[in-house]
């Protein structure tokens, strides 16, 4: 008898292409991964871009507060190993033996463009600990003011260390909304600082001038 050339391998590549078609049809064959289990890309705005600014980002490299970061945009690996935080990848913790948020300045600033006043808390390395509540206790008729929360840059402290004064600072700010009154004028403030470390829990009332049109 005369056997085809190659017949016995001929069988056993046809088996194994059977077994593979059926595993594809049972749906046992490597399949896509989920979307879930891609790799994500987090693409972070460019300054001035009016977008959320980084230390407000979760997984910048700036970032020190705000929404936590997953551990896909901050890895585990670099919350121990790295040089930042175990929560942020912009925060460091203050090498102390006193706890740092014992030892907070509460600092102040304000009048550079329409934020006529500002306050915050700050640690030891000048990083946003808290902010305060600031109430209007007086201002010009008409005038608009509302508060938000920012950068500012500190000039001076109602408690706590100096050190961080001349630095970019973080906090609730008043912001003059509106058109500034003819002849400027002036506005009292009423700064409520939160019971966090020794220096919280005081309130204290400043008077700010107001630019004039």
């Amino acid at each position: 008898m005369i056997k085809a050339p190659g017949g016995r391998q001929a069988s056993k590549r046809g088996t194994l292409r059977m077994a593979v078609a059926a595993l594809l049809l049972a749906g046992i064959a490597p399949a896509a991964l989920p979307a879930s289990a891609e790799t994500a890309i987090t693409v972070y705005p460019p300054p001035g871009s009016g977008l959320p600014p980084d230390w407000a980002t979760p997984g910048s490299p700036n970032q020190d507060s705000g929404l936590p970061p997953s551990f896909q945009q901050y890895p585990f690996w670099n919350r121990i190993f790295g040089g930042g935080g175990a929560i942020f990848p912009g925060y460091t913790s203050p090498t102390s033996n006193d706890s740092s948020y014992q030892r907070l300045a509460l600092l102040t600033g304000g009048g550079a463009g329409r934020v006529i006043f500002a306050a915050g808390m700050a640690d030891t390395l000048c990083q946003p600990a808290d902010a305060p509540d600031i109430t209007i206790l007086s201002a010009p008729p008409g005038v608009n003011l509302t508060t938000d929360y920012g950068a500012f840059t500190a000039t001076g402290n109602d408690a706590g260390s100096t050190y961080c004064r001349g630095r970019n600072v973080r906090g609730t700010r008043v912001v003059l909304a509106g058109r500034p009154p003819r002849g400027g004028g002036s506005v009292t403030v009423k700064v409520s600082w939160p019971r966090v470390g020794r220096n919280g829990g005081t309130s204290y009332t400043h008077t700010v001038a107001l630019p004039s049109r």
